[in-house]
C-alpha cells in the first residue's frame, strides 16, 4: 500500500513527522462566480457570469502514531511559521501532476487515544481554483512560431525576456525599450507587471516604465498559439492548469 504524503512550500513534507494520510478531499472542482437573477414574470433565471471561479478546499484526514505529542508540535509549528498570508506551493500523491496555490487555513483539535500517544486530525488549505500542471511550472525556451496550451483553459504566462526588443503572444506585443538598464525582465501576464532583479536575485524590482505593455492580458488560449520575437529571446513559465 502506497504511504501517502503532502509537500507544501516546496519544503514541509508532512512524513518528515511521521504522519500517515488516512484520506483526503482533493478531487473536487471550484464553484465558478455566476450569480443567478430571477425576472418576475419570467421563466429561468437570467446568469449574469463573472468568467472566473472561488477558491476551494483541500483537506488531509491525518494521524501520527507513537511520536504524537513529539511530531505533532513540530508539524503544527512549522506549518504556522509558513502561514504568513501569502499563497504557496502545495502537491500530494493523491492528485499526482498537479500543483496547488494553497495557503494553510486550519489544523483541528488532534482526537487523541492510547494516552496520548496517537493523534488523529484534519489539516486544511485554501487553495485557489486551478490544479496548476507540474510541467507547466518549468521554464521553457521558446521560439518564433506556435506554442501548444494543451489544456482547456486559458493561461497567464510568465515571461523571461532577455534584450531589447518585443515579444507577441497571439497579436498581444510586449515591447522592452531601448533604455532600459536590465538585461533581462520578467513579466507576470496575470497581472501585467514587469519586474527586474535588484540588489540581489531575491529582490524585484518593478520596471513597468521600460516596458511597453499591451492593455489586454496576454494570455495563452487553448490549443496553438502565435509567437513572434524581434531583437531579444523568450522563455516561458506557462502556467497551464486542469479545473
Amino acid at each position: 500500500m502506497q504511504k501517502h504524503r503532502f509537500i507544501y512550500d516546496l519544503m514541509c513534507q508532512s512524513d518528515m513527522y511521521k504522519v500517515g494520510i488516512a484520506s483526503a478531499e482533493v478531487y473536487g472542482a471550484s464553484v465558478r462566480d455566476c450569480e443567478a437573477i430571477h425576472v418576475p414574470h419570467r421563466n429561468g433565471d437570467v446568469l449574469n457570469d463573472n468568467e472566473c471561479y472561488h477558491n476551494r478546499k483541500v483537506v488531509y484526514h491525518c494521524w501520527i502514531a507513537r511520536t504524537f505529542l513529539e511530531d505533532f508540535k513540530k508539524l503544527r509549528d512549522e506549518l504556522m511559521g509558513r502561514n504568513d498570508g501569502k499563497y504557496h506551493y502545495l502537491s500530494d500523491t493523491f492528485d499526482v501532476g498537479h500543483t496547488h496555490l494553497a495557503r494553510l487555513e486550519s489544523i483541528s483539535e488532534p482526537e487523541t487515544k492510547i494516552q496520548r500517544r496517537v493523534g488523529e486530525f484534519d489539516i486544511v488549505f485554501d487553495c485557489k481554483p486551478q490544479r496548476y500542471r507540474s510541467d507547466s511550472l518549468t521554464w521553457k525556451t521558446v521560439t518564433a512560431g506556435t506554442f501548444n496550451n494543451p489544456t482547456y483553459h486559458k493561461a497567464y504566462p510568465l515571461l523571461k525576456i532577455t534584450g531589447k526588443g518585443t515579444v507577441t503572444i497571439e497579436g498581444q506585443t510586449i515591447t522592452v525599450l531601448p533604455e532600459c538598464p536590465f538585461s533581462t525582465v520578467w513579466v507576470d501576464c496575470e497581472t501585467m507587471d514587469a519586474y527586474a532583479n535588484g540588489d540581489n536575485e531575491n529582490d524585484l524590482k518593478n520596471c513597468n516604465k521600460y516596458v511597453t505593455l499591451p492593455l489586454d492580458n496576454v494570455v495563452l488560449n487553448r490549443g496553438g498559439n502565435n509567437i513572434s520575437l524581434s531583437g531579444c529571446t523568450l522563455e516561458m513559465c506557462p502556467n497551464w492548469y486542469d479545473l
